[in-house]
């Protein structure tokens, strides 16, 4: 048995009459599927302790392609994560994301700090959706896919006057380069260092940064990164 194994709930499914599968985020063991019998019944008293994004504490016994809930103490509820659907939303599509892109069953210590601080930031934060678009270059950059900002990806050039971001090269092109890929994206200077901050500082400390409201093109270039790299479509990830 594996007791007191510190986790997340990613997802719940009900299961038959009275049950539910979990994907659990767990500190020590990665993702897991759990079988949570019987926990819809009237006195089980576990609901609560099924749903998405809850912190917990499971007590599981392994089975042949599960782990089986035997036990479960809730850590935090995290009951501000639903004050909004639009916050709901991106929720949805960060944790969709990061089952698509995480195996089961392998420790990912890193990116489940990374997660649980994703959790605790986005329901303090005013505008969620830059916590959002930065745990996205965060979890790239983690899994060796960080965008190349210092220089051209092509030449190497470093005194850029007018750049683009090229999803095909994975950053930024110059202006003689950017003929090499036509689908590269005008990027600000304002774009530019927003993404850098994104990578360059930590979820808690984007809290204490200036705000943001129109982050609707620096979204845009860093969701189509994403799904470029990943080769995802993130739309389908806002649908339940």
């Amino acid at each position: 048995m594996l007791k007191d194994v510190e986790g997340i709930v990613l997802r719940s499914m009900k299961y038959r009459e009275t049950g539910r599968i979990l994907k659990v985020f767990t500190k020590e063991y990665g993702i897991l599927s759990v079988m949570a019998h019987g926990v819809e019944k009237k006195n089980s008293g576990l609901a609560s302790r099924t749903e998405p994004f809850v912190f917990v504490r499971y007590d599981l016994n392994p089975g042949r392609n599960l782990y089986y809930l035997q036990g479960a103490e809730i850590l935090s509820m995290n009951l501000p994560l639903r004050k909004s659907y639009s916050l709901l939303l991106i929720l949805h599509r960060a944790t969709r994301f990061l089952m698509h892109v995480l195996p089961e069953g392998e420790p990912q210590g890193k990116l489940y700090e990374l997660y649980k601080e994703f959790l605790m930031v986005v329901q303090r934060e005013k505008y969620p959706a830059r916590i959002f678009y930065a745990f996205l270059l965060q979890v790239a950059e983690e899994l060796g896919y960080r965008p190349m900002l210092h220089s051209c990806t092509s030449c190497g050039n470093r005194k850029i006057q007018a750049m683009t971001f090229s999803m095909q090269y994975g950053g930024i092109l110059c202006e003689r380069c950017r003929i090499k890929d036509v689908y590269s994206l005008n990027l600000s200077k304002e774009q530019y260092i927003e993404i850098y901050t994104f990578i360059h500082s930590t979820l808690t400390e984007l809290t204490s940064a200036e705000k943001k409201e129109n982050l609707t093109d620096v979204g845009e270039i860093i969701v189509k990164f994403i799904e470029h790299t990943f080769q995802i479509d993130m739309n389908n990830y806002a649908k339940k």
